[in-house]
Formats: C-alpha cells, sequence, structure tokens
C-alpha cells in the first residue's frame, strides 16, 4: 500500500506543481513518512510529542509549499 500511496502523492504533486526542482517521489515518500509517524506516535504516551501541534503545523506547512 505504501507504493501506490507514494506513487499515487508523487504523480500528483508533479501534475499540480510542476517545473520545481525536486523529486517528487523522495517528496512523497517524505510525506507518507511524516504522516505515518505522527499517526502512530498519537498512540504512545509520549510527554515530548503532541499530536494536535504536529498535525497542525504539517498541514500549515504544506499549505505554504503548495502555494509556492
Amino acid at each position: 500500500m505504501r507504493e501506490v500511496f507514494v506513487e499515487y502523492l508523487s504523480e500528483c504533486m508533479e501534475k499540480h506543481l510542476p517545473g520545481r526542482d525536486i523529486s517528487y517521489r523522495a517528496f512523497g515518500l517524505s510525506i507518507y513518512s511524516y504522516t505515518f509517524m505522527i499517526t502512530q506516535t498519537k498512540h504512545y504516551e509520549q510527554g515530548w510529542f503532541n499530536y494536535e501541534r504536529a498535525l497542525s503545523g504539517f498541514i500549515q506547512n504544506a499549505s505554504k509549499i503548495f502555494s509556492l
């Protein structure tokens, strides 16, 4: 499933963010990895990790990246 998701996300970003000097596949994998990490960490009591802040920050940062 990870491979299908990363491939789909990579193709979407390349289509909607053409001409960027990035590896769309690596960026897609980074997004997948971070999303996976924050969802998994939510299930553990971690004093150093704030799930809501991490998710909110991720969404804000992604919005800024995609609007460039």
